[in-house]
């Protein structure tokens, strides 16, 4: 129910066709694309914090510019583009322009491929964290379709259970799809083969494949050994996750927090494989114990066998 359908492909390039029609006039030399995460048929509880799919419109404008101009004209674009689509029926909800990859969340205009309803979307320019997540997933998903189904079903959980909220401090659902690489990777016991990945890993991940025989377990099996995993065995403080490496070891610089309570605390360190001047963590003390609340939560509920829509049940403040 949760993977991504023909439908939501169907809306998907409406939304496209939509913001190109408003946009090309004013930039004619952009690419749009989407990236289509989930079934936007189902949205999720908090569809508007994580929408199932991201608009995004790239542009070559930054080979002569440095860093610092560019996120600006980054931030200038997404602000003239969105003047120009809400003068064509989006209608803007929030802004994240303090995020490394800054976004809007617009709700489309009616759209006719789901029965005139609207959904919420993210739009971006230029963003990196988009092309890296589909590029991960097209590199997995290559080698082993469960690899690709636990990024999904990882994603989502995180979603739900309001822990992939990056403008809360919380890591980024290209993060979590990171871990699920990772815990794939290394983790004993796991019988998806994903070799170390690298923006050129798709033909060692099919030689990977391979060499795989015997029984294969499944998606829940997988996703009930990556809540223990994560839970019990991986050390968040003295371990890093490096799915460029595929194999456990410290980081090589610690991504400290903020003192808390007299002490300082170290947070989860997440490399990105496609760019290594890059570490992904999260934002706060609060954030670090949300993250292993939630993962103690889902080995309980794997354990006994609970239902999807239990694992999944949104989370909601006590």
């Amino acid at each position: 129910q949760i993977s991504r359908k023909p439908e939501g492909e169907q809306i998907a390039k409406e939304i496209v066709e939509l913001v190109s029609e408003r946009l090309r006039p004013q930039i004619p030399v952009a690419a749009i694309v989407t990236y289509v995460s989930g079934n936007c048929l189902i949205p999720s509880e908090f569809a508007t914090v994580c929408p199932q799919i991201h608009v995004a419109m790239y542009i070559d404008i930054w080979a002569s510019r440095r860093p610092t101009c560019v996120k600006k004209v980054q931030k200038a674009l997404i602000k003239s583009c969105t003047d120009s689509m809400t003068k064509a029926g989006f209608k803007f909800r929030r802004s994240a322009y303090g995020t490394d990859d800054p976004f809007v969340s617009f709700l489309t205009p009616p759209l006719p491929a789901c029965g005139e309803q609207s959904i919420v979307i993210d739009f971006s320019v230029n963003s990196a964290t988009q092309l890296h997540l589909h590029n991960l997933v097209s590199i997995c998903g290559s080698l082993d379709h469960r690899a690709e189904s636990m990024i999904l079903l990882v994603r989502r959980w995180a979603q739900d259970r309001g822990i992939a909220h990056v403008t809360a401090g919380h890591l980024s659902e290209y993060a979590w799809a990171l871990l699920t690489v990772f815990f794939l990777q290394v983790a004993p016991g796991s019988d998806v083969a994903l070799p170390p990945i690298t923006g050129a890993s798709k033909s060692e991940a099919r030689q990977a494949a391979a060499a795989r025989t015997g029984a294969l377990k499944s998606t829940a099996e997988l996703f009930q050994e990556f809540a223990a995993f994560y839970a019990d065995d991986f050390d968040w403080k003295n371990e890093a996750v490096s799915v460029r490496l595929a194999r456990r070891a410290v980081p090589q610089i610690p991504a400290y927090l903020a003192m808390h309570e007299g002490k300082q605390e170290i947070a989860p360190s997440i490399e990105d494989p496609f760019d290594l001047n890059k570490t992904m963590t999260v934002g706060t003390k609060s954030c670090i114990d949300s993250l292993h609340e939630e993962l103690g939560r889902a080995y309980d509920l794997c354990a006994r066998k609970a239902s999807l829509s239990e694992l999944l049940e949104p989370w909601t403040a006590a």
